[in-house]
C-alpha cells in the first residue's frame, strides 16, 4: 500500500514539475517610442505612446505610461506567487518629461466629454519610480482547459520629481508558482480536429507554447476521432466524429 500511494504522488509531481518554471523573454525598441505634446490651459504634457502597447487604464489622475499584457501557460492546479525579472536592459530617456495624467473614459453616446483630470500631487511629487515594478500578475484564468496568467509587463517607468522616464529594452520573465485548488472545467474527451483548434488557439495565445506539449488537462482526458470531419451517418450514441445519432 505505501509503495502504491508514493508512485500516485510522485505521478502527481512529476505531472506539475513539467510547467512548473514557465518563463519568456520581452523585447521593446526606443524607435517605437512616441512623445508627443498635450496642451491643457498653461500646462504642456507628454503623451506616452509605445507601438504594440496599451495606456495604463483605471488610473485617472497618475501618470499614463504604456502596457503590454502578456499571457503564460500554467499547470491547471497551480498559481502565480510571484513575478520575477531574472534580466533586465533598462536606461533613462534624456530630457524632462511632464507625463499627461490618466483621464476619464470619453462617453460613446455623444455626449460632452468629462472635464479635464489634473494630475495627482502626491504621485507627481513621488521621488519613487511608477509602477511600483516592471511585470506583475494581474488575472488568471481558463481557456478550453488551459490555465493561462495574465502577466501586465510595464516597459516605460516614471520618476514623477525628477520628470525623468525609465525605458526598458529587454527583460527575461519567469513565475514562481504554488499549489492551488484545480477550478478547471472537466474536459473528457475531444476530437482530434477540436484538439487540434484549441491547441493552434492557445499557442497563438500564450508567450509559452512550447508548454502546451504535454500539458495535462486532467484525469481522463483523451482525444478519439479523425482528424478532420467525416461523413454524416446516423448512430446509436453520441460521437465526436461529426457523425448524428438516431433517435430510439
Amino acid at each position: 500500500m505505501r509503495i502504491t500511494v508514493f508512485c500516485f504522488v510522485a505521478l502527481v509531481l512529476m505531472s506539475t514539475a513539467a510547467l512548473a518554471v514557465p518563463s519568456c523573454s520581452v523585447t521593446f525598441s526606443e524607435s517605437d517610442l512616441r512623445i508627443t505634446p498635450y496642451i491643457h490651459d498653461d500646462d504642456t504634457f507628454d503623451v506616452v505612446g509605445l507601438s504594440g502597447a496599451n495606456a495604463l487604464l483605471g488610473q485617472v489622475g497618475l501618470p499614463s505610461l504604456p502596457v503590454r499584457r502578456l499571457y503564460m501557460l500554467i499547470p491547471q492546479d497551480c498559481r502565480v506567487a510571484s513575478v520575477n525579472i531574472t534580466y533586465l536592459d533598462t536606461t533613462s530617456l534624456s530630457g524632462d518629461y511632464y507625463v499627461l495624467p490618466g483621464q476619464l473614459p470619453a462617453p460613446t453616446n455623444g455626449g460632452p466629454p468629462p472635464p479635464f483630470v489634473d494630475p495627482d500631487s502626491v504621485a507627481y511629487s513621488s521621488t519613487s519610480l511608477y509602477p511600483d515594478c516592471f511585470a506583475t500578475c494581474i488575472a488568471e484564468g481558463f481557456s478550453s482547459g488551459y490555465k493561462v496568467a495574465e502577466i501586465e509587463v510595464n516597459p516605460v517607468r516614471y520618476v514623477a520629481s525628477e520628470r525623468r522616464l525609465l525605458f526598458c529594452s529587454s527583460m527575461d520573465i519567469t513565475l514562481s508558482l504554488e499549489q492551488c485548488e484545480n477550478l478547471a472545467r472537466p474536459v473528457h474527451r475531444r476530437s482530434e480536429l477540436t484538439q487540434q483548434h484549441v491547441e493552434r488557439t492557445v499557442r497563438a495565445m500564450v508567450v509559452n507554447p512550447e508548454d502546451i506539449d504535454g500539458y495535462d488537462l486532467g484525469f481522463g482526458f483523451h482525444v478519439e476521432g479523425r482528424s478532420s470531419p467525416s461523413r454524416l451517418t446516423l448512430t446509436e450514441l453520441p460521437s465526436v466524429s461529426g457523425k448524428a445519432t438516431r433517435n430510439c
